[in-house]
C-alpha cells in the first residue's frame, strides 16, 4: 500500500509512503494515525499524481527514507517499508543526478516492489 502526501509549506514536494502489504495494513491506518503522520510531514493526502517528479533512483533506500522511517517508528507508527520525497517541476529543465536520481511522469508505485 502506498499513501502519496503533499507538502503544506512547499506545494512543488510530495512525499510517498510504503506500507507492508498485510491484510491488517489497511486498519493500522485509523484516523488517528493518518492525522499523526500529515502532522509530522506537514502534509496532506493528494490524489493528483501527475508529473513529471524528480525522486531518487527505485532502487536505492535513501537516507532520508531511513530516519524518516525509524522516526515514525518510534512516535507509534509501524509497517512503512519505505519513505521517499519527490519534487514537482514544470517546464523548467531541472538538474538531475542521473545517478541518484530518476523523472517520474507519476507518483504512483514509484517506489513499490523494488526489493
Amino acid at each position: 500500500m502506498v499513501l502519496i502526501l503533499q507538502s503544506n509549506l512547499e506545494k512543488q514536494k510530495y512525499y510517498v509512503l510504503e506500507f507492508q502489504d498485510t491484510d491488517t495494513s489497511q486498519a493500522r491506518l485509523d484516523r488517528e494515525t493518518l492525522e499523526k503522520i500529515f502532522w509530522l510531514f506537514q502534509a496532506g493526502q493528494v490524489f493528483l499524481r501527475q508529473g513529471p517528479f524528480i525522486g531518487p533512483r527505485r532502487e536505492m533506500v535513501t537516507p532520508w527514507s531511513t530516519n524518516v522511517v525509524e522516526i515514525l517508528k518510534n512516535t507509534g507508527i509501524t509497517g512503512i517499508l519505505r519513505a521517499e520525497e519527490f519534487l514537482l517541476f514544470g517546464d523548467s529543465s531541472p538538474i538531475v543526478d542521473h545517478m541518484l536520481q530518476e523523472i517520474y511522469p507519476e507518483l504512483d508505485k514509484v517506489i513499490t516492489n523494488v526489493y
